[in-house]
């Protein structure tokens, strides 16, 4: 289900363009270095007085450059979206999914694939249980154009994936995500992830494994899949079912 804005956020179309701007590539650069080194060049040009309006047009296409790379980090640290919490109860209760039954969302996190990660921003995905109770998100990355010369890369076309294991999952909340244009229905998903750390001195090196904390969004198209995906993730992680209170 899409809720389309009362109002245009254009903060949320930007992120949606930065983040097409950032994947797409051309002749093996994104399309936001590209865009960002014409604006250099075009700065660069207006300095040395090889363009009219003395140095206001090197000033004009600076100030440009450095606002696309800065939205782009920002928008980055963000995964690209804007999730409101809606601060429901968590259902209370308890019904897993038959491990056959995929259910389509949208993801938004880091996919792993042979020893490989990428992040993705509302990758078309499934969400599935198995019977050890794991849990995982298939996306798939499909070959497409953006601006008619912008392409997906080659090496991330293919099937990523998200697992998760209930005793990782730290919480989860309802809410809207805002992608564009439109709203979602979404859960939020507060995952420890372990990793291995390399610790090195002068007479040996180990490995340790410690947690990181991710965050993954699954948006949905009906609020029954969302609610099927939420019970099934509190059938083993009755930990994420905490509900967080609304500041006041």
């Amino acid at each position: 289900m899409t809720y389309k804005k009362e109002g245009l956020d254009r903060m949320d179309v930007l992120f949606k363009l930065s983040y097409n701007l950032r994947r797409f590539q051309a002749a093996g650069w994104s399309l936001e270095r590209w865009l960002a080194g014409i604006l250099l060049l075009l700065g660069l040009l207006g300095l040395l007085r090889w363009l009219p309006g003395d140095g206001l047009s090197a000033g004009v296409a600076a100030s440009a450059a450095v606002a696309l790379l800065g939205l782009g980090r920002w928008a980055q640290r963000r995964d690209y979206v804007h999730f409101t919490a809606d601060h429901a109860p968590p259902p209370s209760a308890r019904a897993m999914l038959p491990m056959s039954e995929l259910i389509p969302v949208s993801a938004s996190g880091r996919f792993d694939v042979e020893g490989e990660s990428q992040r993705f921003t509302e990758l078309p995905a499934h969400y599935q249980s198995f019977e050890i109770r794991e849990h995982v998100i298939i996306g798939r990355v499909r070959p497409a154009r953006f601006l008619f010369i912008g392409r997906w890369p080659e090496q991330d076309i293919g099937m990523w994936y998200i697992f998760i294991r209930p005793r990782d999952l730290l919480s989860v909340t309802s809410g809207l995500l805002s992608h564009g244009r439109r709203s979602r229905l979404a859960l939020r998903l507060v995952i420890a992830r372990p990793e291995e750390e390399e610790k090195r001195n002068s007479l040996l090196s180990a490995r340790h494994k410690r947690d990181s904390i991710e965050v993954v969004f699954l948006s949905f198209d009906h609020s029954e899949d969302r609610q099927r995906v939420w019970v099934d993730l509190l059938v083993d992680a009755p930990q994420a079912g905490q509900l967080v209170q609304k500041p006041k």
